[in-house]
């Protein structure tokens, strides 16, 4: 019989228990496809350095690197199939034009450079004068945005077009008109 009452409680304590939240597991992925899009985070001296690796499937890996080159830190997440799309969209529609105008401040230590499906098609160090078309440079934000390279110590890459980043995900958000 106590056994019984036990039990009975045990349900009622259940029933009238506040719910547990249950958290969603992040979607998990293995690179895949090849190498779609690639970040090479990179410094004279001794800085840190980074390598991001976006693949076609939408799986990404970052490999951070310490001052003496030695691994870092590591990071990698999966897109959904729509972010990829978007991405895949926006480097097609991408010509690469660069751009350059006399620069009169000094050349900064650190640089970015990208590579679509191996090619390198701009690099991003600021003050070499350098700016790239419109299309082109919203790709690489795009990739920035969902993907999300490391920041390293003096790194400030801003987002070459100007549009709030609330954009990139969703262009028809009252802010992108």
């Amino acid at each position: 019989m106590w056994r019984a009452i036990g039990i009975w409680l045990l349900l009622a304590r259940a029933a009238f228990a506040e719910p547990v939240a249950i958290k969603a597991r992040p979607r998990a992925c293995w690179p895949a496809g090849g190498v779609l899009f690639e970040i090479d985070q990179r410094a004279t001296g001794k800085r840190s350095t980074a390598t991001t690796l976006l693949f076609a499937n939408g799986a990404w890996r970052t490999a951070t690197f310490d001052t003496d080159g030695k691994p870092a830190a590591t990071g990698k997440g999966c897109l959904e199939k729509y972010q990829v799309a978007r991405i895949v969209e926006a480097l097609a529609a991408a010509t690469w034009k660069v751009t350059h105008t006399p620069s009169t401040c000094t050349l900064s230590p650190r640089w970015s450079t990208y590579k679509w499906k191996t090619r390198v098609v701009f690099t991003d160090r600021a003050c070499s004068g350098d700016a790239l078309d419109t299309d082109s440079a919203k790709a690489i934000d795009l990739v920035d945005f969902y993907v999300v390279p490391p920041a390293l110590d003096d790194d400030a890459r801003p987002h070459r077009h100007g549009l709030p980043r609330e954009c990139l995900d969703n262009p028809l958000a009252s802010a992108c008109n």
